[in-house]
C-alpha cells in the first residue's frame, strides 16, 4: 500500500468516527433538548441543516454540554469537508434556548 493510498484511508477512517461523533453528539442535544422547548425548537430546524450549520448551531447553543465546543473542533479537524464552517455560513444563531 502507498503512502497515498494509507493517508487517503486514514482521511476516509477520520471521516466515519466524525459522523459517528456527529450522530452521537446530534442525539444527545435532542435527550437534553426534549426538557426545554426553546431547545427542542432548535433541534428542529438544526435536523435541516447542512451538517457544518448544524455543528455551529449546537455549538452556539451549548447543546447538548458545554463541551459541544471541544467536540466541534475535533469533527472540524477530522472531516473539515463536512464540519469545518463554511466561508458563507451565517454565523448569526438562532434565537431562543440554549445556554
Amino acid at each position: 500500500m502507498t503512502t497515498e493510498n494509507t493517508l487517503t484511508l486514514n482521511a476516509e477512517q477520520a471521516a466515519d468516527v466524525a459522523h459517528q461523533l456527529f450522530e452521537e453528539t446530534r442525539r444527545a442535544a435532542w435527550h437534553k433538548a426534549s426538557d426545554d422547548i426553546n431547545d427542542y425548537d432548535r433541534m428542529l430546524l438544526v435536523n435541516d441543516m447542512t451538517p457544518s450549520d448544524a455543528l455551529a448551531e449546537l455549538k452556539d447553543a451549548n447543546l447538548p454540554s458545554p463541551l459541544i465546543k471541544h467536540i466541534a473542533a475535533a469533527l472540524e479537524l477530522l472531516a473539515p469537508d463536512t464540519y469545518a464552517p463554511r466561508p458563507d455560513q451565517n454565523t448569526t444563531p438562532i434565537t431562543g434556548g440554549g445556554q
